[in-house]
């Protein structure tokens, strides 16, 4: 039984016999109750509830199948609630289609017993406004939007006494900001992964070259090792030092930017990013310079091989020694034009008209390299200068994607760098 009062006049009692006493202490609990059996009425789509809100989705690859298994599920919704005694009501029923492609034409209707439903771009769930194409514009500026009255309204309360300004304040404006921060929680954690992913990606970059650097100071007696002690303009010696030193200072300045985004520390993501900043138009620098003197780095390429030649042989360049028999038998090359510059060097002088016996095309002819002008089909007679240019040019995509590969991390852990420390700024901001 149910009745009402006003002004302490009672009303008739009348008998509930389905349904949930309205005004009732214990209404929101047997409500629960009563629905309680709703979802397993369905069996197709998905069914949604919160306390008095109900939404149903379905999935599709199609629009048009989407549509039909909504539908299945809309109608024994429907038939639950003739079994139950309750009345639907489809005029606050909305229907949003999400889908990435536009939907062009008309599309099916959409049935809640014999209404039809109608569709929408957006519709309100749970106090978010979902699109249909699930920016969440709609909803950041609704958020906005209320946020600037709430403000406005603060604004024009100037007058009122601080101590109600400050419970105005914190009673309404604060759970705004609140609010909009956790909308973007999500964006922030992904923010912190972004940029400890492309660190860890730059950080392994690091110690390749770093490892790349020790193993060829440490492999003296290797041919690897032996390139490094190549003569000429280019200090070949200082490859392995400069590998080490570029990839510890990668190591280290990988490893800041990791600590930061995990530590929030937006000192450590500002030096991280002046690090990367610098790097960055250094190698810029020696791009441009290297393409500008590239004739001038070919020539002393040439001028360089042909100094080389002359330390073949010296008892203190043994390693130079090995170095250019591994070129020449590698690239079945002699010389630095061709053969007979063999004749003009330190060693040629010494032994005339031979050559070294890793110009053989048969090593274990022991008179090949002797008078070689006389049957030069014996020896390899064309120079290792075309052969090296030739496989460095070859070889020029690999240089190159390992050299964009890298750009790339630098540019997009800048980026998400600079996003984490200005979105780390904000978050510390304190409201007062």
């Amino acid at each position: 039984m149910q009745y009402t009062v006003i002004n302490g006049v009672k009303s008739d009692m009348l008998p509930v016999t389905n349904g949930i006493p309205q005004g009732s202490v214990l209404g929101p609990i047997l409500f629960t109750l009563f629905t309680n059996d709703l979802p397993a009425a369905i069996t197709t789509g998905s069914l949604f509830m919160h306390a008095d809100d109900t939404s149903i989705f379905s999935i599709g690859e199609s629009a048009d199948a989407a549509i039909a298994s909504l539908n299945c599920a809309l109608q024994e919704v429907f038939r639950w609630c003739l079994e139950n005694c309750l009345t639907p009501h489809p005029a606050k029923s909305e229907v949003v289609l999400i889908s990435t492609p536009t939907i062009i034409g008309p599309l099916p209707p959409i049935f809640l017993g014999k209404s039809v439903l109608g569709y929408v771009k957006k519709s309100r769930l749970l106090g978010m406004i979902v699109d249909d194409k699930l920016t969440w514009i709609p909803h950041m500026l609704e958020l906005k939007k209320n946020f600037a009255n709430k403000i406005d309204l603060l604004k024009r309360s100037r007058f009122l006494p601080k101590n109600v300004l400050l419970k105005f304040y914190f009673s309404v404006i604060l759970p705004s900001v609140k609010c909009m921060k956790m909308t973007g929680d999500c964006g922030y954690k992904c923010l912190k992964f972004m940029v400890v992913f492309f660190n860890l990606l730059f950080w392994l970059a690091g110690c390749t070259l770093f490892g790349l650097g020790i193993w060829l100071l440490s492999n003296k007696g290797e041919v690897a090792g032996d390139y490094t002690k190549l003569a000429g303009s280019i200090n070949y010696r200082a490859a392995p030092i400069l590998c080490v030193v570029i990839g510890a200072v990668t190591i280290v300045v990988a490893f800041m930017a990791c600590c930061g985004a995990i530590k929030e520390n937006q000192c450590m993501l500002g030096s991280y990013f002046a690090f990367i900043v610098v790097i960055f138009f250094l190698e810029i620098t020696a791009i441009v310079l290297t393409y500008v003197n590239r004739e001038e780095i070919e020539n002393n390429l040439r001028g360089d091989i042909q100094e080389t030649l002359n330390e073949y042989r010296d008892p203190e360049h043994e390693a130079v020694t090995r170095a250019i028999d591994e070129i020449q038998g590698s690239f079945k090359c002699c010389g630095n034009y061709q053969y007979i510059d063999w004749f003009n060097t330190s060693w040629g002088r010494r032994n005339k008209g031979s050559i070294p016996k890793s110009c053989c095309k048969d090593p274990s002819d022991d008179t090949c390299n002797k008078n070689a002008t006389q049957d030069p089909t014996k020896v390899y007679t064309q120079g290792c200068y075309d052969f090296v240019r030739k496989y460095l040019l070859n070889n020029l995509h690999v240089i190159s994607g390992f050299g964009i590969w890298i750009a790339v991390i630098q540019i997009m852990g800048m980026i998400f760098s600079l996003c984490l420390c200005c979105q780390i700024r904000y978050n510390n901001d304190t409201y007062v």
